[in-house]
């Protein structure tokens, strides 16, 4: 998608009739998170919540700590996770299904953290 990302076919989409369409994914190695890159095309009102998952619970990060960085795609950055020192195996990425349209479409997702022992 980095080539021409407004045409790309390479983005994860959401099924047009969810009434709930969100996106989970889960990592091989948990960690303690410290940044979170979310690579995107489409409005950036159309990602309405960010949950970090533990074995046990999720945590929502605050959205208005976070920031846009424009471009082809564009990136929803959180650039300082503070939660307590707990391993985090995955995400959530809830969407707004009224601003989705057919140009929302999720690149990548890049979480970096601290490996536990």
């Amino acid at each position: 998608t980095w080539e021409n990302c407004e045409k790309a076919l390479t983005t994860w989409k959401p099924a047009a009739d969810d009434p709930q369409p969100w996106l989970e994914i889960t990592f091989q190695t948990p960690v303690k998170p410290t940044e979170l890159y979310i690579l995107f095309s489409g409005v950036p009102e159309t990602i309405l919540e960010v949950n970090l998952m533990s074995a046990a619970d999720f945590f929502p990060l605050d959205m208005a700590t976070s920031r846009v960085l424009e471009g082809c795609p564009k990136a929803l950055v959180f650039d300082t996770i503070n939660l307590p020192p707990i391993d985090i195996l995955g995400l959530q990425i809830l969407l707004d299904s009224e601003a989705l349209n057919q140009d929302f479409g999720i690149d990548a997702v890049q979480l970096i953290g601290v490996i536990g022992e």
